[in-house]
């Protein structure tokens, strides 16, 4: 006769919430910040020439786009508070 099969999905004995990240890990991250950082300012550069093409002034391309930066800044704040 075989024991039977003990199943233990307790978090209590994980440890991976408390090991810190390597470095390739560190690495990765930071590559991808930067390359989106290089993404949001090819983007927001085109964004401008766009809206200032289709006709805006360019002081309205400029609060368009301040507008999304605040929106932007909100939801931020808002989804970080979520998901925590």
């Amino acid at each position: 006769m075989t024991p039977p099969i003990v199943m233990d999905n307790s978090v209590e004995d994980d440890d991976s919430f408390t090991k810190p990240l390597r470095r390739l890990s560190v690495l990765y991250y930071g590559m991808g910040h930067m390359l989106n950082d290089i993404t949001a300012a090819c983007w927001f550069t085109y964004l401008l020439l766009f809206l200032t093409d289709i006709g805006l002034s360019p002081r309205d391309a400029a609060a368009a786009m301040l507008s999304g930066q605040i929106a932007d800044g909100f939801a931020t704040v808002f989804v970080g508070e979520l998901v925590l």
